[in-house]
């Protein structure tokens, strides 16, 4: 029941800090995320997952500091009674794996943004020359009429 109470705790620290995480996610989206990581000279996917996992690990701390004034330190719902600072806790997080799933996040919000960019400027064109992007009707058949050739 302890550990049940301590990971709910942790959950609901997680979800308080659902707009940090989301901030995050729009830096990486516009890019500015990106000008930061290389400003301290890291790979963006990798700094991206390091940020997320510096939230993380700043619940767990809150979460210590909450058990342990609730009388559970020790107990089982002191689940993170063994972390250390943050680089200790950041090597073991790469290490186990935990990492890869944030910086593949990155890359994915990346690449959506990428694609948005793609679609607004292909409107853009296309509406210029009022047809949104398809060619007119005699253009798609002179293609069709060369390639049969």
């Amino acid at each position: 029941m302890a550990h049940l109470a301590g990971t709910a705790v942790f959950e609901i620290l997680n979800a308080a800090s659902a707009r940090r995480v989301a901030a995050l996610e729009g830096e990486a989206r516009s890019g500015r995320l990106a000008v930061q990581a290389e400003q301290a000279q890291w790979p963006a996917d990798q700094y991206f997952a390091m940020e997320v996992e510096r939230i993380e690990w700043e619940n767990g701390v809150r979460h210590r500091e909450i058990v342990t004034s609730a009388g559970g330190a020790g107990s089982g719902a002191d689940l993170f009674s063994a972390e250390g600072d943050f680089n200790a806790y950041y090597e073991r997080q790469v290490r186990s794996g935990h990492t890869h799933s944030y910086e593949f996040r990155y890359n994915l919000l990346r690449e959506e943004a990428a694609s948005e960019e793609r679609r607004r400027q292909a409107e853009e064109g296309g509406s210029s020359r009022g047809n949104r992007g398809h060619g007119s009707s005699s253009d798609s058949s002179r293609r069709r009429h060369r390639s049969r050739r």
